[in-house]
């Protein structure tokens, strides 16, 4: 029994404890005449009380609380005549006469004696919620600042400050104020958060479109470069690149052209010179299939360095020469489709798609990367269509492969399907037996395995990434990850350090590194990686994540300065 229950017994009963088993009795047996007793009573007394009030007049009711009021202004006592002057001030305010209300309350603030700072404090909120209702916005500000000043875990004044922020458009303090309100009232103000929610996603909105206008296009990290070229099998670059790779005798005579000089650069990782020499090729114009291949390649960097425009431009170049190789056309027809998913046109995405499939339809790089924009519109059928689709055309393709059996066990997963998983588990392990030596099978394992909290399992499969691919920074932040899982929070930190020293441009180390040292109350570290992460960032939507990330961190500070933590 809560005591609540026992505040609502009657002290003779809680006390006779011979009556505990005449209770159970009646709850038992006799719940539905207690009921009905209980009905009668509860209607004999509600009328009861009602014909007692209603016997006394309501203007004597009136007349006897304003004379009450009257009395306490009246008073010698200065605290009497605060409250007096509140509750005159409370009455005007219901009957929506603000103007007057506010007289009232200034009255109470004025002859209010200094020490009674919550007084003080109600009053001032009491007057900012009457300039609230006459659109005085500077005045609220100003009078729940106040409040603020003589009671700081006032919460009903940081939300109404919080929504006069917001009229002025001072969204980052509107943000702050009502996540304050919010951690006062231990997250149980609804409309603290729905408020807090919706400002950050504003501010970060509008702060991204700043920052995204001026931004200088940059080429991403390594390793995101070096496995987005791995998504493809079909594409004649990539084909080139691997002959190239093999030492393979160039059909070619005399010096390397633009386009052989990029494919080196690409062996060599010297990303930032590949496009210069694709350029070169361009202008040249000396060989039409060198040409063509140069175009596609540098829209691809275009696309990766968040370049949109100019990706479709050489895209659509391309796509309007005539004779051209159709394994080429079919892929610019792919980084088309890419560049138009950054700009969530995703309709117009699908329908290139099509376009592709119309020109060769046993493409197996279509369907995988088709399958990818499935997944992004969580359309679960589709996604795995293509993939297997791209797995069975193209059964050497280590990325198809892998991210179907990836995608098969988080569908069985989230939809409960113990047979999915099951036969997501069997082709992972199918792929180690094919791909021995595939950096990305491992990589999608471990993760299978974190996500189960196997961490064990998860830590093995990710050293063994890394082990494959010690440049790429991913494994070390997802090393570092299962690793602070584990309780090993220093030697986390440490490996998420590594990956960042591996890779200066992961976006992704430092957006992680950021999130663990904010759950760890380490905020200001947190804001410089957050920082560093917009830096990076690739896309307008991107930056809006880690600015609201930001923005939440230093809120996270605000909050606990403002209330002495």
């Amino acid at each position: 029994m809560t005591s609540t229950a026992l505040r609502a017994v009657p002290a003779e009963v809680v006390n006779d404890t011979t009556s505990d088993s005449k209770l159970r009795y009646i709850i038992m047996f006799g719940a539905p005449l207690v009921a009905g007793i209980a009905l009668y009573w509860y209607m004999g007394r509600r009328t009861e009380t009602k014909n007692k009030v209603s016997s006394v007049p309501k203007k004597d009711i009136r007349a006897e609380a304003q004379k009450k009021i009257d009395d306490q202004i009246n008073s010698q006592d200065p605290k009497e005549r605060a409250t007096g002057f509140k509750n005159k001030g409370n009455n005007l305010f219901k009957v929506r006469k603000y103007k007057e209300a506010i007289e009232c309350y200034s009255e109470a603030i004025k002859v209010c004696p200094i020490d009674k700072v919550d007084m003080l404090s109600t009053f001032y909120q009491n007057r900012a919620a009457a300039y609230e209702n006459l659109n005085m916005v500077d005045n609220v500000l100003q009078d729940c600042t106040k409040a603020i000043e003589l009671n700081n875990k006032y919460s009903k004044a940081y939300f109404r400050r919080a929504k006069a922020f917001e009229e002025k458009g001072e969204l980052q303090k509107c943000v702050e104020d009502a996540t304050v309100c919010a951690v006062l009232e231990q997250f149980q103000h609804a409309n603290a958060l729905q408020l807090a929610d919706k400002v950050l996603k504003s501010f970060a909105s509008q702060r991204a479109k700043e920052i995204f206008s001026t931004r200088k296009p940059d080429l991403p990290a390594s390793s995101f470069i070096r496995n987005f070229l791995k998504s493809f099998c079909e594409d004649p670059v990539i084909h080139d690149l691997e002959a190239k790779r093999r030492n393979e005798p160039s059909a070619a005579s005399g010096p390397p052209s633009g386009y052989d000089l990029a494919l080196q650069d690409l062996l060599e990782e010297k990303w930032d010179q590949v496009e210069g020499h694709c350029t070169e090729e361009i202008r040249q114009e000396h060989d039409k299939e060198k040409l063509e291949k140069a175009l596609l390649l540098r829209a691809g960097l275009c696309v990766l360095s968040g370049r949109i425009d100019d990706a479709e431009r050489d895209v659509d170049t391309l796509l309007s020469r005539e004779n051209v190789n159709v394994k080429v056309r079919v892929n610019a027809l792919i980084k088309k489709a890419t560049a138009e998913v950054h700009r969530e046109q995703y309709e117009q995405a699908l329908a290139t798609f099509e376009k592709a499939v119309g020109l060769d339809p046993n493409n197996a790089d279509i369907y995988l990367h088709r399958g990818q924009i499935y997944l992004l519109l969580d359309q679960v059928d589709q996604t795995l269509r293509n993939l297997e689709l791209s797995a069975s055309l193209r059964p050497d393709f280590v990325s198809a492969n892998a991210q179907l059996a990836y995608s098969k066990y988080n569908f069985g997963k989230r939809f409960n399907d113990a047979q999915a998983e099951k036969e997501a588990r069997a082709m992972f392990k199918t792929c180690m037996e094919k791909f021995p030596n595939a950096a990305e099978v491992y990589f999608l394992y471990a993760q299978l395995f974190n996500e189960q909290q196997q961490l064990g399992e998860a830590e093995k499969y990710f050293k063994k990434f890394i082990e494959l691919e010690p440049r790429d920074a991913l494994g070390w932040v997802h090393l570092g990850i299962v690793t602070v899982q584990s309780g090993q929070r220093d030697k986390g930190v440490e490996m998420m350090m590594k990956a960042i020293e591996i890779e200066p441009k992961c976006q992704f180390a430092y957006e992680t590194l950021s999130t663990f040292l904010m759950q760890i109350e380490r905020s200001e570290e947190a804001v410089k990686m957050i920082e560093k992460g917009i830096e990076l960032a690739q896309s307008e939507g991107e930056i809006a994540h880690l600015i609201a990330l930001k923005l939440s961190s230093e809120v996270q500070n605000v909050a606990m300065q403002r209330l002495g933590n």
